[in-house]
């Protein structure tokens, strides 16, 4: 029902560490900016990582940038 994707690119750093951290605590779905340059238009993303929270086709929630464990918290509210 709930889908969580991360927009990362291989040039940023704090992707992977924000991923790692994401991944310990949600399924996740990837997409490769650097693969699939197409998609910073398409979805509106203008910096890495960016996390996006949907409730069956609609986005729910968008974060650009490392979570602080707030954010964790408030997206983990809105799952419920």
């Amino acid at each position: 029902m709930f889908r969580i994707v991360v927009c990362f690119s291989h040039k940023c750093h704090t992707c992977f560490d924000h991923i790692k951290k994401l991944q310990s605590l949600f399924d996740l779905e990837l997409i490769d900016m650097d693969e699939n340059q197409d998609m910073y238009e398409i979805m509106n993303i203008e910096k890495t990582p960016t996390t996006i929270l949907y409730k069956k086709e609609n986005e729910l929630w968008r974060k650009e940038g490392m979570f602080f464990d707030s954010q964790i918290n408030d997206m983990r509210k809105m799952m419920k």
